[in-house]
């Protein structure tokens, strides 16, 4: 089921291929998500929509850079519609700028 999950974008649930380019979304968090660092875990916004992210681990430069999850998508399209519905999350402190 981890692999499944990490190679689907976290919008459109659309499976991507090897090799295929996508977008990062880094976001900081008022939840602590101590005991799913590492671990890919399921969100529910407040529209009701369920997103799937990537924990960083403690150790990670990614932490270290003020990052507590990652969503991944699998366009900048995705990528934009995800991040507006973030940013009408209050739980979000900081949504970080798009990386394709």
């Amino acid at each position: 089921m981890a692999k499944k999950k990490n190679r689907t974008c976290a919008w459109c649930k659309k499976f991507t291929r090897d090799g295929q380019p996508v977008w990062s979304l880094p976001c900081k968090s008022k939840i602590n998500l101590t005991k799913k660092e590492a671990y890919f875990t399921d969100t529910t916004l407040l529209s009701g929509k369920i997103v799937t992210a990537l924990v960083t681990s403690e150790d990670s430069q990614a932490k270290a850079n003020g990052i507590d999850f990652v969503f991944m998508c699998c366009s900048e399209k995705c990528a934009q519609e995800l991040k507006k519905a973030l940013e009408q999350d209050e739980r979000m402190i900081n949504i970080g700028p798009l990386r394709g």
